[in-house]
């Protein structure tokens, strides 16, 4: 006998086996959810309709996982790339257009995932140098469940300096001498104003503050 199913409002039928039972298949569809199906044997020659409408389909979210990656060293102050690869575990294939969240130094950035389950965003190190923690997380939705990875680190470097003295070409015994010294950022940034220089002359301490050029 011919049972018809509705699921989702699509209709699907089959034949009764020899133990009185149909079966048909169907995609459980994108939402999690307690859905309802019916089942409907129509009317004939022989037999009456019955049916059953009361039936339902459990779908729950399919798991995710999300993998950051740490970034192994930046200078202070530098842009970096912060990623994350989101996947289905199910299928152990990537997962794009979904939306990513990134927190580092208490700032938030998110972006969405591209082909490839790859959200990327920037963040400016920071001013201090240590080891800084990153996080990256999946927001639940319809379909996926929550996922994040919290144990990945940003290694901020302190910057490169060099600091070049000039000579003195003379001077006058038991005169003022006046000496300088050019603070420079190795990594591109020039010199480095605001900084303090210590002096050491014939057991004579002297501090300066550096200016805009690094002098």
């Amino acid at each position: 006998k011919t049972v018809a199913f509705v699921y989702l409002g699509a209709s699907s039928s089959s034949l009764t086996n020899a133990s009185g039972l149909a079966t048909v298949s169907y995609n459980a569809g994108s939402n999690a959810g307690t859905i309802g199906f019916t089942a409907t044997f129509t009317e004939d020659a022989t037999y009456m309709t019955s049916s059953d409408t009361a039936k339902t389909a459990t779908v729950v979210k399919r798991p995710t996982a999300l993998a950051g990656v740490s970034v192994p060293a930046v200078f202070t102050n530098r842009i970096f790339t912060a990623s994350a690869t989101l996947t289905d575990i199910r299928l152990s294939g990537a997962l794009s257009g979904k939306t990513v969240a990134f927190v580092y130094l208490g700032a938030s950035s998110s972006s969405l995932t591209n082909a490839l389950g790859l959200a990327t965003v920037t963040y400016d190190a920071g001013p201090s140098s240590g080891t800084k923690s990153l996080t990256a997380t999946f927001t639940t939705d319809s379909t996926y469940m929550t996922s994040s990875d919290t144990a990945k680190t940003v290694v901020v470097d302190p910057r490169p300096s060099s600091l070049a003295a000039q000579n003195v070409l003379s001077v006058f015994a038991n005169e003022v001498l006046t000496t300088s010294a050019t603070l420079t950022d190795l990594g591109g940034g020039g010199g480095v104003s605001g900084k303090t220089v210590a002096f050491v002359f014939l057991g004579q301490n002297a501090n300066g503050t550096t200016i805009g050029s690094g002098l």
